[in-house]
């Protein structure tokens, strides 16, 4: 994956993710960055490995189309140097997760602790997507208005029915 703020500033990543359900109601996600090449404004260039997040998903089922959710996170600082925060962040997800005919929409409402200590930015910052429709395949697309505020949507690949799974 490929990030860019202008000028010569680049990253280049190599992300992963990792799902394991453990029951219908619980699952695990283990993601970060397997390799990344980073950039920066005077040209230097920087590899390694990026941190770690661990996430533990808890779904509570309404009905056979409808969930909530909760996800309870944290990053490690297992990156290279500089492109490692150096820090550990902790964050905490609501979700609710709703199929509608052939469409599926998540809600997400979350905080995260961020552990690197930025004068500019509160420990606590909160997270929101907007509800959209997607499909299976669909691809998460970010976009923070504020440093403060993350706030994302999926734009679909695919239109059809989906299961029940823990929400996303």
């Amino acid at each position: 994956m490929r990030t860019g703020a202008g000028g010569n500033v680049r990253r280049d990543s190599l992300p992963y993710t990792l799902k394991l359900a453990l029951t219908p109601d619980w699952g695990i996600r283990w993601s970060g960055e397997a390799w990344v090449a980073q950039t920066d404004d005077g040209g230097q260039r920087i590899n390694g490995g990026g941190d770690s997040a661990i996430v533990l998903k808890r779904r509570f089922a309404v009905d056979d189309k409808s969930a909530f959710g909760l996800e309870l996170g944290t990053t490690l600082p297992t990156g290279t140097g500089a492109i490692s925060s150096g820090q550990s962040d902790y964050s905490i997800t609501g979700i609710y997760s709703a199929d509608v005919g052939n469409y599926h929409t998540d809600i997400n409402l979350g905080m995260t602790r961020f552990g690197q200590e930025d004068p500019d930015q509160q420990p606590w910052a909160a997270r929101r997507t907007a509800p959209g429709w997607h499909g299976p395949d669909a691809a998460p697309r970010t976009q923070p208005p504020t440093p403060q505020i993350d706030a994302g949507s999926e734009v679909p690949a695919t239109m059809s029915p989906i299961g029940s799974s823990l929400p996303a």
